[in-house]
This record gives C-alpha cells, sequence and structure tokens, in this order.
C-alpha cells in the first residue's frame, strides 16, 4: 500500500510529536510512523523537570538552546490546552538543589557565577530559609540553590497534547509501524518502507531517540546515538510532603498533581535492557527519604524504566543529514528531552518549511563527528 504526506516524521516520542505539532501549525501535514506505542519508551519514563542549568556546565551554544526550551513552555501550557484538550500539568513551582556537606556546598556555589548570567532568577537559600518554603526537608541539609523559574510538566500528557494538537492540524499517526527501509533517488530521500506499505513525502525525519543508530545501515552513515537506561520509582503520600522539585547529587524528587511523587533516576549505560533491577530500585528508594524523611512511609507503586538517547558527546543531534537531500533528524537529547522538545520541533518545522532556524543548528550538526 502506498501512502503520501508532506513530512515523515520516523518515531513517536515527544520529539517526534513536538515536531508534527508545529509543522501543523505551520501548515505541513505530517505522518508520524512509532514502532511500538506513541510516548511509550524514553517519554513515559521521563519525570518532566525544565532544568536548563541542572545538565549544563557554562555558557555555551547549549546553555542557549536550553534556556530557550524553557522559554518555549512560557504559553505552551493554555496553548496545548486549546489545541488539544489536554492538561500537560504544568507545575511553576521551581526547583530547589541541595547540599548535605560543606563540598557540595562550595561546588553549588562555585556554579552562581555562570549561572546568574543566564538571566535566570537564582538564589541560595540557608537551611532556615529553605525550610521555610520546603519544611519536611532532611535536618541533614545544610542550604541549596532555588531557581524559582525552573518548572516541570507530566511528560506522559505533554507527548499526547502533541500527538492530539498535531491530529487536529493533520498529521496522521500509526503504531506499531517499523521503518524497515528507506525509498531514495541518489541521495534525495524519498519516503521509507514499512511491512507491507510504502510512504512518500518531500522530507523525512528521525527522531528515533535511543533506537537511531540501529538505521546507520538504512542511511549509510555513522549515528552516535546510543540508550542510556534511567530507572525511577513512583511513591504516593498523601497529603504529600513535597512542594517543590528537589534535586541532590543523589538523586531528586518531582512531585505530581495526583499526589504522586517520582524519584530518580539511574543513569546507566546498559545497552538496549530495559529491566528494573533490584539494585536500581533500592538506590531509588534510600533517595527518598534522605531528602525528606516522611517519605520513609509513603506508599510505593512501582518502578519505571527508560531508554535515554545519549550522544558521543553529550549534546543532541539536530538538523539535516549531510549528503542527503531531505533527510533530517532529531535525537541524542539525553536527559533532556522534555525540556528541549517543544524548542526541537519549531527548529525542525522552520527548518523543512523556510530552509534556516531562529537558532544556528550548526553546534548541533551531525557533521562535527564526520571531520
Amino acid at each position: 500500500m502506498e501512502q503520501r504526506a508532506d513530512v515523515i516524521i520516523v518515531g513517536g516520542g515527544v520529539i517526534g510529536c513536538s515536531i508534527a505539532y508545529y509543522l501543523g501549525k505551520a501548515g505541513v501535514k505530517a505522518m508520524v510512523l512509532e514502532s511500538g506505542e506513541l510516548g511509550g519508551e524514553a517519554s513515559k519514563a521521563a519525570a518532566g523537570m525544565l532544568a536548563p542549568l541542572s545538565h549544563t556546565t557554562g555558557p555555551s551554544p547549549f546553555l542557549d538552546l536550553c534556556m530557550a526550551g524553557l522559554r518555549s513552555f512560557k504559553d505552551l501550557p493554555d496553548e496545548l490546552r486549546e489545541a488539544s484538550g489536554i492538561d500537560i500539568e504544568y507545575i511553576p513551582r521551581g526547583i530547589i538543589e541541595v547540599a548535605f556537606n560543606d563540598e557540595e556546598k562550595k561546588r553549588l556555589k562555585r556554579l552562581l557565577n555562570w549561572q546568574v548570567e543566564s538571566g535566570l532568577e537564582i538564589e541560595w537559600l540557608d537551611t532556615k530559609e529553605l525550610r521555610a518554603i520546603e519544611p519536611a526537608l532532611s535536618p541533614d541539609i545544610i542550604g541549596g540553590m532555588y531557581y524559582p523559574e525552573e518548572h516541570q510538566v507530566r511528560a506522559t500528557r505533554l507527548v499526547q497534547a502533541f500527538a492530539h494538537g498535531a491530529a487536529k492540524h493533520g498529521a496522521g499517526f500509526k503504531e506499531r509501524s517499523a521503518v524497515i527501509g528507506i525509498i531514495e533517488h541518489g541521495h534525495r530521500v524519498e519516503g521509507v518502507r514499512t511491512t507491507g506499505e510504502e510512504f512518500y513525502a518531500d522530507a523525512v525525519v528521525f527522531a528515533t531517540g535511543a533506537w537511531t543508530d540501529l538505521y546507520e545501515g538504512l542511511l549509510q552513515i555513522k549515528l552516535p546515538v546510543f540508550p542510556v537506561r534511567g530507572q525511577t520509582v513512583v511513591l504516593r503520600k498523601i497529603p504529600s510532603p513535597v512542594r517543590h522539585s528537589i534535586g541532590s547529587s543523589r538523586g531528586y524528587l518531582v512531585p505530581k498533581v495526583d499526589g504522586t511523587i517520582i524519584v530518580g533516576a539511574t543513569v546507566e549505560a546498559m545497552g538496549f535492557d530495559k529491566r528494573l533491577t533490584a539494585a536500581g530500585i533500592a538506590s531509588m528508594l534510600e533517595i527518598a527519604p534522605r531528602l525528606i524523611p516522611e517519605l520513609a512511609d509513603a506508599d510505593f507503586l512501582g518502578g519505571v524504566v527508560g531508554l535515554r538517547p545519549g550522544s558521543s558527546d553529550g549534546l543532541p543531534i539536530l538538523g539535516q543529514v549531510p549528503g542527503w537531500e531531505g533527510l533530517y533528524l532529531a535525537s541524542g537529547h539525553g536527559r533532556d528531552g522534555i525540556l528541549l522538545s517543544a524548542i526541537t520541533g519549531k527548529l525542525i518545522s522552520e527548518l523543512i518549511t523556510r530552509g534556516d532556524t531562529a537558532i544556528d543548528l550548526a553546534p548541533f550538526s551531525l557533521a562535527r563527528f564526520m571531520a
């Protein structure tokens, strides 16, 4: 069976669905092909923090991209609610990063200089000030950074909202539809093949997350993306003793609207092994009461595991694939897939529809690995 769309997007996680949404807003109809279920992999396990300063180490094009990612969420909750009818559970309550000892305190304070230059509001809070905004914190905590402008969303609902919004703009979706080949003329990509179907389009975007390198053979090019396993656990305590998202060198807590608390997350290079392990769950269960002692009595609701798409230099890979016409890549977002979802969708849509982007994508091009 032969089908046609303006753009084919391979991968139906938060990145693929965001690209479909922003293409739809630009009047371009996309077809999203997902080998499993929409949002069923890394997006399903994401805690949903919008924290551009957490995974950056100083001023850089990546920090600029992350800051743009955060700004993209300013009006997005209302926009997506109107477009899709789905509340992404945006919580604008700030994030705390705590220190348990003098070494951790010094490390956090060293970050202040360049972080202040980011333009975000940042405060160092001593023990008393921390407990004024988060009373249940462990007495072992000696201070921390407070980022009032770093927020959070429910990752699963964000994927749903992007997908429903894209569908309203004419996008199509096919789950359990794995791409097994590309249709090309010379080095011009004209479509893809799945089992029993062919899809033709003017452009093809691979937003395939941790599975990106499996397409190296099809595209005849090295794709330096690999899976990084992240295990989290879900707790519930009513009323919740956690008000803000709380980070530490040991892990984090992210309280949700329904009273659940996500505790995360392991960072494990284990290939495509998606098992929850006793060691991983135990490490998460140790973190929760260490940060908030009351959570020792919380209900344990289970664990979730996802494979994040890491890249060999820790940066996302965005833009047109060198040597190919009509072929684009949006992968390697690591732990920042939710934060960068909207800005990635906007930029890839701009690149396809206008040929240029509001943010220079050169630092994130696949070409950096091909010198």
